[in-house]
């Protein structure tokens, strides 16, 4: 197996702890079991061995389509930790996706524990779950449910990023560990504080179950999308549709930040907080900030 720079071979922690989790799973009595109707559930977890393996199961899946889509991304990166040209960037590259990776598989497991939780105890509650057993199912209901998940999700991930950058408690103790990558890479998607990764992960994708019936496997699906659409959005190039990159990059931490949204503009534009190449941005981020400024450095 080929080596990082920093000496360590890729991957190896990586494969121990899902080595463990699988070991974990083929001793348990439990399996995955499909839900009975789909219409109500994907997944069946009368049992908390059932939740246990379920748990696991899902955990390992995000971690595959988390690092194989993040690595897709990098390895095609012409600045990335493969194909960098400068021997010392590509080294910093490399170390900077090792601390991303590791923050990541923390907020992950929060994020996966959160929605199963969600799964069994708070989705019966909901008055949308299992709407679709006693209504028909058709693909206008799910043309319908398309721009009103990334509406809602969008709505709840704006103020509730903002509030993250506003409030002195939020950024200090929570936010900011994330906006230590302020060059980040496709790895960064989930490289967070695991507060962070719960408000603005599995809370912000039920969001729109309280409002409007969504079909289960639709709602997975769009799950999954979303997912990969964020990491995309933190590699910075062409995939990044709605400026997150120079959220990242341009903005300066707390006091001097823009583009809170994710899939769409529409709440920057609202509260004027969209990030555009113009003379009077540039005039404001040329202005000093409150703390000593200097590239790189996150407040």
């Amino acid at each position: 197996m080929r080596s990082s720079p920093n000496g360590y071979s890729r991957g190896t922690w990586g494969t121990g702890i899902l080595s463990l989790l699988c070991v974990f799973c083929a001793q348990s009595d439990a399996a995955i079991a499909l839900g009975k109707s789909f219409a109500t559930e994907i997944l069946h977890l009368p049992t908390m061995t059932d939740w246990a393996v379920g748990t696991t199961f899902i955990f390992v899946s995000y971690f595959a389509q988390y690092v194989i889509t993040a690595g897709l991304f990098e390895a095609t990166h012409p600045d990335g930790a493969w194909l960098n040209k400068d021997d010392k960037e590509k080294k910093r590259r490399w170390l900077q996706v090792t601390d991303e990776l590791k923050l990541g598989v923390v907020a992950m497991a929060c994020n996966v524990f959160a929605t199963l939780v969600w799964m069994r105890y708070l989705d019966p509650m909901v008055w949308t779950y299992g709407y679709f057993d006693s209504h028909e199912y058709n693909i206008w209901w799910f043309l319908a449910s398309i721009p009103l998940y990334l509406f809602c999700f969008d709505t709840w991930f704006y103020f509730t990023h903002r509030w993250m950058h506003e409030s002195d408690y939020m950024w200090d103790k929570v936010h900011r560990i994330h906006h230590g990558f302020k060059h980040p890479t496709a790895f960064a998607q989930d490289a967070a504080h695991p507060f962070e990764a719960l408000i603005q992960g599995p809370i912000g994708h039920y969001c729109v179950t309280l409002v409007f019936p969504v079909h289960p496997v639709a709602l997975a699906l769009f799950g999954f999308l979303a997912s990969i659409f964020a990491i995309a959005a933190h590699d910075g190039r062409v995939y990044d549709l709605n400026s997150h990159y120079l959220h990242h990059d341009k903005g300066r931490g707390k006091n001097v930040n823009f583009n809170y949204s994710l899939f769409w503009p529409l709440w920057d534009w609202v509260f004027g907080t969209r990030w555009e190449d113009s003379k009077a941005n540039v005039k404001k981020l040329a202005q000093p900030a409150p703390e000593t400024w200097a590239p790189g450095k996150v407040y």
